[in-house]
């Protein structure tokens, strides 16, 4: 179990990376003042690296303050998000979605996945760096050690859960789009952050 300075450390990392997100956002927009492929790509880029910068010092919060902890966050997040990203998903899903659907090119889904890669893995050098810095006693060789998975099934079964928890958090997203009801953007973070803590006990 961490200290309170700790819970504070990750905090500030997260706000850190959510204030980078925006400014990156904020710069694409001056830019890129109307809407093209090239805006469309480096924001989805941007939001995949807050994303997974995020979802790395979570790891943390999970770790050290448990689980209730890291579903605030993730809720608060999740809140964020909708509200920052525009059109941007961080989620290769739904351009496939959008291409099934006949919204889009293949050669754009494959743009923007790519962006998505990206953007994931820049995320690695800021995370390093960060946790390398051992501001807190929770990020103490965390920077260089071997990177484990907390599965308790098959990497197969695994991958099923995943992809169930998935495809149900996108068929009530979808239907509280088209209802579009007052706190849509709450209960939609209520259901993917319930979807994953649910996914930690059952994988």
């Amino acid at each position: 179990m961490g200290g309170l300075f700790g819970l504070v450390v990750s905090t500030a990392y997260i706000c850190l990376t959510s204030l980078i997100a925006w400014w990156a956002r904020k710069l694409v927009d001056r830019i890129c003042l109307k809407i093209s492929v090239r805006k469309i790509l480096l924001l989805e880029a941007v939001a995949t690296w807050e994303m997974c910068a995020a979802c790395f010092e979570l790891i943390i919060v999970a770790d050290n303050y448990g689980v209730s902890t890291y579903a605030l966050y993730l809720f608060l997040l999740t809140i964020w998000w909708s509200k920052n990203w525009g059109d941007a998903t961080a989620c290769p899903y739904t351009h496939i979605e959008e291409y099934v659907e006949g919204k889009t090119w293949i050669s754009h889904v494959f743009a923007k996945i790519l962006c998505q890669l990206i953007g994931g893995l820049l995320t690695y050098r800021y995370v390093l760096f960060l946790w390398s810095l051992e501001v807190s006693s929770t990020h103490r060789g965390r920077a260089y050690e071997a990177c484990t998975a907390d599965l308790q099934v098959s990497a197969i079964m695994g991958a099923i859960i995943e992809g169930c928890a998935t495809c149900i958090c996108r068929v009530l997203s979808r239907a509280l789009a088209e209802i579009q009801t007052k706190f849509g953007t709450e209960l939609e973070a209520f259901i993917g952050t319930s979807l994953v803590v649910a996914g930690m006990f059952t994988n």
